[in-house]
């Protein structure tokens, strides 16, 4: 049975009648346990386009045409999310809210909203996936009323294309992340507003006096270095005055706005609207070539004087607002109250900054600077007190801009910045200094001595980042022993907080998304009652910063945004927060494209940031007798048994090798950052470890194989089932972990990851060559003695059969639980997937195919290349450097000179287009071309498959 698909046949019946092929080959597993649907349709696609039937830009039509749809039902999903577009009146909800807590007094209200609770930060992770106008056209969709129309504008738009190399730069992630953060200010200020009328309406003779803040605004786009070496602290400096300029031009655009402004108003406009010229100037000037001195004393010399239209403190002038609005009509007074609050909430810029190292690089200041010896991991005691001691004693050392010319070392050069940012360009915003890969409290210690010794510690809150198995694990300990310290009690005391980051992402790919959560949620209680504990952090917040991605992979929960809050910060855990008097803050993260299309448009963005308000002021939906809690011996035995599971797969050798063979010639880029952290590390390092948390979930679910939300469960259960299942049935936090891995479950497909493997089966490639003619049974044959000598078909094969015993027992207990049903209809909702698989596996064959009939190259193109060795790198899918590469030593054109034509003497040898290997490009280069652009759509609709790339 065979699919037949001819040109301009219409590519939604060819995929009608795909998925129609795929149930009646999966009927047949009841006959052959091993009957592979989508390999079988995969081989009778490749075999239609040998024979010449099937055009690969058929093929390539049909994945558009499939990808479309997939993108309707991920903004569908994407909809569902935003609940408060859908309605009426979507700040009715948090009115309510308000309303309830004025009801308490004027003194709660204030205190409520007054002090920031929660946070939002936008990072510039690579999930730029879906290009600039498909990622407007999605949005677009999601808001609008016409659902009909926009849906199928969105499916036109994938029809011409889902993939675009919009060649994203860092410059372009910064100029979508201000978007983000324009419709954010908005969005914030509306909140805002209606904090102040429900105020009005209570408070009468007070109201005027409230200040709101409740929710800040960050962003580390362009301030984050964590293995990448490619932003120099220059860009910094431009992108962070470019932001000045941008938004001291926006507050002197809301007072001009006020109706019938004072002179007091228009002067105080006039004056940040020079201060913003200033900062513009400034700007221009570091967006020079800073590594030449004379550029670097140019742009110094710009910034670092005083001059009357330079401003580095809003406080004078949020002051005198404040005062204005007590005077003024209610009208007047509401305007200054919400510019004032902009100001002191976003300082001078659009938004807070976070800057980002590495801790490796605060340990090459300990041992190159502080001659301790970084071989010692645990760094005891004496190591803490003698940080401690120095930084306590340490003299304050002044620098200008010559000295992060000079500065070698990352982790001293970057809190210079951090020095010369507050010196010159903003005083009084605080600024986040996160510490990736955190293991060690020595980490933060070192890091507290340098902030000291360039005299910021007052104004920059050091947080480490737990992320590593180890971190997990002792997260808690390390946060005691840095609180055992009164160095660092005297700098949490000065500051009002201990900041905590916790990335679910990185976390997630060691260990599971759910036991990563878990443990997380562990440390976080953990260290609230460490805290509540100790007598000086009173008056200390606890902030919590939960990074994550919009994929199940790294750490979104699907469904509302309730339940992503609540899956990051647990309401059991706020709870607690609350019994012990704990204030606290919790930030969180929207990352790169993916997270940035909830604030692409004004009303995702206002609905995002209700939901944030809203989920901030309720009290927490906690059961105080959750089993999971209660019988922490249950839970904590699975926690280890799934965590234990998924490190043994995390070493397992198959693993790597059933992921790294091909798997990242399935991603392209997706943002500025290298997929593999910039470390110098040689080739020999490069592995699972290195390749950073995106990718790897990319790959995953390229390979539809969400291993690390979906597996573990049903090994972990053990021989002892019926405890698991008494769990899910009687706990609330167990169902979400539950609910989570079965939405993971019901995005995985083993017969897909197998039919991968199938294509670099010799025994497959042998098996063809046997039924083909002379000809291309030499071809394929060739393939099938390639394939021997690879590992990548028993890698994947031996993987897959570990997931499927893994899942075969999840489902059981799944069954037991919710009922057959659970597991009934997941063949048939996968069936897109499976023809999207199918497609690209054929295109992938039909590569192969193409690049084994390449005959050996003449030594005179030297040992650089070979038939062989371009074999091998098409079926890594390197098709991209693969082909310029092949350009550049066979050109399509004669390269003879022209001049030539003047020679005198003769020849017999006529000059043809075959001196230029015009074969090579129209029948190699362009083809393998096309089907790298067609397999290029089919990442991008995969992805969507799972609402996010990686």
């Amino acid at each position: 049975m065979t699919v037949q698909l001819t040109s301009g046949q219409s590519p939604a019946k060819y995929i009608e009648s795909a998925r129609e092929i795929l149930s009646q080959y999966s009927a047949e597993v009841a006959k052959d346990p091993q009957t592979n649907s989508v390999r079988r349709l995969a081989i009778d696609l490749f075999r239609e386009i040998e024979n010449g039937d099937l055009q690969v830009s058929d093929i390539h039509k049909v994945i558009n045409s499939l990808g479309g749809k997939v993108l309707q039902d991920r903004c569908d999903t994407f909809r569902q999310r935003h609940r408060l577009l859908s309605q009426e009146n979507p700040e009715s909800e948090l009115r309510v809210l308000l309303e309830g807590i004025a009801q308490k007094g004027e003194p709660a209200y204030r205190a409520a909203m007054e002090r920031v609770a929660s946070g939002v930060v936008f990072t510039a992770h690579p999930t730029f996936a879906l290009n600039r106008n498909l990622r407007r056209a999605f949005v677009e969709a999601a808001i609008s009323k016409d659902g009909t129309s926009c849906r199928d504008d969105l499916s036109n738009i994938a029809a011409e294309g889902l993939y675009k190399d919009d060649n994203i730069s860092l410059m372009m992630e910064h100029e979508d992340v201000q978007l983000a953060l324009r419709n954010g200010q908005t969005a914030l200020n509306e909140i805002w507003s209606l904090i102040l009328d429900v105020a009005k309406e209570n408070f009468a003779d007070t109201w005027k006096s409230i200040h709101p803040s409740l929710i800040n605004l960050a962003s580390w786009v362009g301030y984050d270095l964590d293995g990448r070496t490619d932003i120099h602290w220059g860009a910094t400096l431009h992108l962070r005055l470019s932001e000045k300029a941008v938004q001291l031009e926006r507050f002197a655009a809301s007072l001009n706005a006020i109706e019938s402004p004072t002179n007091e108003l228009k002067e105080i406009a006039q004056k940040l609207d020079a201060a913003s010229e200033h900062a513009r100037n400034a700007a221009i000037a570091f967006g020079g070539d800073l590594d030449d001195p004379e550029v670097l004393v140019n742009a110094a010399n710009t910034l670092t004087p005083d001059a009357e239209a330079k401003i580095v403190s809003l406080k004078p002038i949020i002051a005198r607002l404040r005062e204005l609005a007590l005077e003024s009509d209610d009208n007047t007074a509401k305007a200054l109250l919400i510019a004032s609050s902009q100001m002191e909430t976003l300082g001078l810029g659009t938004a807070r900054i976070h800057l980002r190292i590495n801790s490796a690089q605060i340990h090459s200041v300990l041992q190159n600077e502080l001659r301790i010896a970084t071989d010692d991991v645990e760094y005891g005691r004496a190591v803490l007190a003698e940080l401690a001691k120095r930084a306590h004693n340490v003299p304050v050392q002044h620098v200008n801009f010559a000295d992060l010319f000079q500065e070698q070392m990352t982790a001293r050069r970057q809190i210079m910045l951090c020095a010369q940012i507050l010196k010159h360009i903003d005083a009084d915003t605080p600024i986040r200094f996160l510490i990736a890969e955190s293991e060690n409290p020595a980490t933060i210690m070192g890091a507290l001595f340098i902030a000291r010794q360039f005299g910021v510690a007052d104004r920059v809150d050091l947080s480490p980042l737990f992320e590593t198995p180890d971190a997990l694990e002792r997260g808690d300990r390390f946060v005691e022993r840095l609180i055992e310290d009164p160095s660092f009690i005297s700098y949490v005391q000065e500051r009002g907080r201990l900041c905590l980051q916790f990335g679910f992402s990185d976390s997630g790919r060691f260990s599971s998304q759910p036991a990563a959560d878990m443990a997380i949620e562990r440390i976080h209680n953990l260290v609230g009652a460490a805290m509540s504990k100790h007598d000086d952090l009173e008056n200390v917040e606890l902030l919590v910063f939960n990074t994550h991605g919009e994929s199940m992979g790294r750490g979104a929960f699907p469904g509302k945004f309730k339940d992503r809050f609540d899956h990051l910060l647990t309401p059991w855990t706020r709870a607690q927060f609350a019994q012990k008097n704990l204030p606290f803050i919790h930030e969180f993260s929207f990352q790169g494209g993916d997270g940035f299309m909830h604030f692409d448009a004004l009303e995702t963005a206002k609905s995002t940031l209700l939901e944030v308000a809203i989920h901030t002021l309720s009290e927490p939906d906690v059961d105080l007798e959750d089993p999971f809690y209660k019988r922490r011996d249950i839970s904590w035995d699975f926690y280890r048994s799934l965590r234990e599971w998924h490190e043994t797969l995390f070493e397992n050798k198959d693993y790597p090798a059933a992921l790294l063979e091909f798997g990242p010639g399935l991603l392209f880029k997706s943002g500025s950052r290298k997929s593999r952290r910039q470390t110098g590390a040689s080739a020999g390092e490069l592995g699972l470890r290195s390749l950073r948390a995106i990718p790897q979930n990319a790959i995953l679910q390229q390979l539809a194989i969400p291993l690390n939300v979906a597996c573990g469960f049903g090994s972990a259960a053990g021989n002892e089932p019926d405890r698991l299942a008494e769990l899910m049935r009687n706990s609330k936090r167990m169902k979400g972990l539950i609910h989570m891995a079965i939405e993971a479950r019901n995005l995985t497909s083993l017969p897909a990851f197998r039919s991968y493997g199938c294509l670099y089966d010799p025994s497959l490639w042998f098996a063809i060559a046997k039924r083909s003619d002379r000809a291309n049974a030499q071809v394929y044959r060739r393939l099938g003695y390639l394939f021997s000598d690879l590992e990548t078909h028993s890698s994947i094969t031996k993987l897959a059969n570990s997931i499927t015993v893994d899942l075969a027992r999840f489902d059981r207990i799944l069954e037991e639980v919710e009922g057959e049903s659970v597991t009934a209809d997941r063949y048939k909702s996968r069936l897109d997937m499976h023809v999207l698989h199918a497609l690209r596996q054929a295109l992938m064959m039909r590569a192969f195919s193409l690049s084994a009939r390449l005959p050996e190259f003449s030594r005179r193109h030297g040992s650089s290349i070979s038939a062989e060795g371009l074999l091998k790198q098409i079926t890594q899918l390197q098709i991209p450097d693969t082909v310029a590469m092949v350009r550049g030593v066979f050109p399509a054109e004669d390269r003879r000179n022209p001049k030539f034509d003047e020679l005198l003497e003769t020849s017999d040898i006529e000059a043809t287009d075959d001196q230029g290997y015009s074969e090579i490009h129209t029948g190699l280069l362009e083809p393998l071309e096309e089907i790298d652009r067609a397999m290029k759509e089919a990442t991008v609709a995969v992805c969507s498959l799972y609402s996010a790339y990686g």
